[in-house]
């Protein structure tokens, strides 16, 4: 996979591509009930983003090409998400640059 990667501009996303996508503790497969979705409190003031578990295979993958090449897409909602989210790249897969990490705003 390495191999036909480089030399590539490469896209990734952060929730559940670069993260394992967890929320209360139980993987999040995007159906929402009342017992399991986001609250507006904790993308406030949560550490949900934070605290995502990496995912080791996209890390090796990564700190194997080309860093000028790799880009990151996501939405955020709040501006605690952001930084969280930014503040997790960066520990997490620090060899992608932060100046071309690209993060969208969702508006309800």
């Amino acid at each position: 996979m390495i191999e036909k990667l480089k030399d590539k501009y490469i896209f990734f996303d952060v929730d559940g591509t670069l993260s394992e996508y967890r929320y209360k503790d139980m993987l999040y497969g995007g159906r929402c009930s009342e017992f399991d979705c986001q609250s507006l409190e904790d993308l406030l003031f949560g550490n949900l983003f934070y605290t995502a578990r990496p995912l080791k295979t996209m890390q090796n993958i990564i700190n194997n090409l080309d860093s000028d090449k790799i880009f990151v897409l996501g939405t955020v909602t709040t501006n605690n998400e952001i930084e969280q989210k930014y503040r997790w790249l960066q520990e997490n897969y620090p060899s992608i640059k932060k100046k071309i990490y690209i993060l969208f705003s969702l508006q309800c």
